[in-house]
């Protein structure tokens, strides 16, 4: 095979430590026989490691090259899809380890991913968290510190909420630049996402999402302003006064909603925790129906 040479258009920047591959790999506590995604395969040195455990491994790479050598060098251990998996159809991929586990599937992902395509990964993996138990990836620094960022902090936004939502997430370890090749111009660090299975099962989770948005739409503007762009005047009205000590239980149609007290529509969205956001939402959902 000719010398492969790395594509600075693909995000493609290898790990050259199998230390690392290793410890990625004992973080995830993978089973025999359990179902394993990879993302960005690369040239094998996590999906080595990764075949050790006994699990079921599903590689997704594009580069052409690279799906050459991953083919020599695996044969048929490994499951290849040899497409991006931001446009693979997930929806198809998990009915078919459905059908064949004849249960909901349970997945490990465990990936050192291309790095421009992390938030929109991340958000997928959020949209389709009831089929993955653990993540654990390798991410740029400045993500990891978004992932586990507080109400306040300038880090925190939609992404942090959107992923917190559905995972507990912790940093692991960080891994320096100097470990790659060629070297990427940030650190990265390992983060672990573990499945929170008593989360709150929303009614309408399209709504949530959108007020969630729609808070952060323009960081420095309040909570009023950017929802008017999807509550009229009235809606609003009713709102400010249903957040107003004691008025909830009156206002919204008798139904009880707990009043925490730590927001108005004068706050700006980053200082919203999850619990505030769940307020939020319910008290517009009941607004809504009036």
């Amino acid at each position: 095979m000719k010398k492969f040479r790395p594509k600075r258009s693909l995000g493609q920047n290898f790990l050259i430590d199998k230390n690392i591959a290793v410890n990625i790999v004992k973080s995830a506590q993978i089973n025999k026989d359990e179902e394993i995604w990879e993302i960005g395969s690369g040239k094998g040195i996590l999906t080595e490691e990764l075949l050790k455990t006994g699990g079921r491994l599903t590689c997704f790479e594009i580069d052409k090259d690279l799906i050459s050598l991953l083919k020599d060098r695996f044969n048929d251990r490994i499951e290849l899809i040899p497409q991006d998996v931001l446009k693979a159809d997930w929806d198809e991929i998990i009915q078919n380890i459905e059908r064949r586990q004849l249960q909901k599937p349970q997945i490990a992902l465990v990936a050192n991913i291309p790095y421009n395509i992390t938030s929109p990964l991340l958000y997928k993996i959020s949209d389709y968290s009831e089929y993955f138990k653990i993540v654990v990836m390798m991410i740029q620094r400045e993500v990891a510190d978004r992932l586990t960022a507080y109400p306040g902090n300038k880090n925190y936004g939609v992404l942090t909420l959107k992923v917190q939502y559905y995972f507990s997430v912790k940093k692991l370890f960080k891994v320096p630049r100097h470990l790659f090749r060629p070297q990427p111009t940030v650190d990265s660090e390992v983060i672990r996402l573990i499945n929170i299975k008593d989360k709150e099962d929303l009614d309408q989770p399209d709504l949530f999402w959108q007020i969630v948005e729609t808070a952060f739409h323009s960081r420095r503007k309040t909570l009023r302003n950017n929802l008017s762009s999807i509550l009229d005047k009235e809606e609003l009205k009713i709102l400010t006064e249903s957040l107003q000590k004691g008025d909830s239980k009156s206002i919204l149609l008798n139904k009880k909603i707990e009043n925490l007290q730590k927001y108005d529509l004068s706050s700006r969205g980053e200082s919203l925790d999850e619990k505030d956001f769940s307020d939020l939402y319910h008290r517009i959902r009941i607004i809504r129906n009036i």
